[in-house]
């Protein structure tokens, strides 16, 4: 059945800055203690595709309820989706993108051809407790409402984000672009360092810059701090170049 890959992304994208922001402001969401203890294993599990798996699930699920969303393979009836051209267009990029540790490869390569998300899997499996974790979650999803399946994604990226904390993200320095005669302005800072910095010149500017670029790398300083300045960074270059 026929999915909308652009409108998947965008749900991705527009989830994932709601749960950025949150989770800088240190706010944590909840969800329901079976879910959340599934979510546990899952995340433990060395099985990366099995989390990569249940992001399509709840996505299809949400975009179109009479999709099944245990038959990723197109040639296993009316009701199934090409899980491997959801992995293509919308999951991989979406995980690169967001530095989120993931396969480089497609989600359902660590499966024999095509598979269910059934228990008639299981057996052939090395990793069936993570697994057995997916497919509660799967069964879950499957009679979830619109509210619930936007809650689960929600809280799917959450765990993700808590499991890009343990990787090391390394901060872009500006410092080229203001050698070259570049003027960045970081206009979303309180009002007064904004002047400050108008008036230090070159020098003082990249003094502060370096200063900055310190006290960011620091170890306790969470990485979705760190993915955000690079977001910021990237986004104010790019502008820059297409001027």
């Amino acid at each position: 059945m026929n999915i909308e890959y652009t409108t998947a992304r965008d749900i991705l994208d527009r989830t994932f800055a709601d749960v950025i922001r949150d989770y800088i402001e240190g706010r944590i969401p909840r969800i329901q203690s079976v879910l959340e203890k599934s979510y546990d294993l899952l995340f433990q599990s060395k099985t990366q595709a099995y989390r990569e798996d249940l992001l399509g699930c709840v996505l299809v699920r949400l975009l179109n309820p009479k999709v099944d969303i245990r038959l990723p393979y197109v040639q296993q009836g009316e009701r199934a989706y090409s899980g491997r051209t959801l992995d293509e267009k919308v999951i991989n990029p979406f995980l690169h993108k967001a530095k989120i540790p993931s396969l480089k490869g497609p989600f359902l390569s660590v499966f024999r051809r095509s598979v269910t998300f059934t228990e008639d899997t299981r057996a052939g499996l090395r990793d069936q407790k993570g697994f057995d974790a997916m497919l509660k979650v799967v069964g879950f999803i499957d009679k979830a409402s619109n509210k619930k399946l936007h809650d689960i994604i929600y809280y799917h990226l959450y765990r993700f984000i808590r499991l890009r904390e343990k990787s090391q993200i390394e901060l872009i320095h500006p410092k080229r672009y203001f050698s070259q005669g570049y003027e960045v302005n970081f206009v979303e800072i309180k009002f007064w360092v904004c002047a400050v910095l108008t008036v230090l010149g070159v020098k003082g500017r990249t003094a502060f810059m370096d200063e900055f670029i310190h006290n960011l790398s620091a170890e306790d300083v969470p990485v979705a701090l760190k993915q955000a300045w690079n977001d910021v960074v990237l986004r104010l270059t790019s502008d820059e170049r297409a001027i």
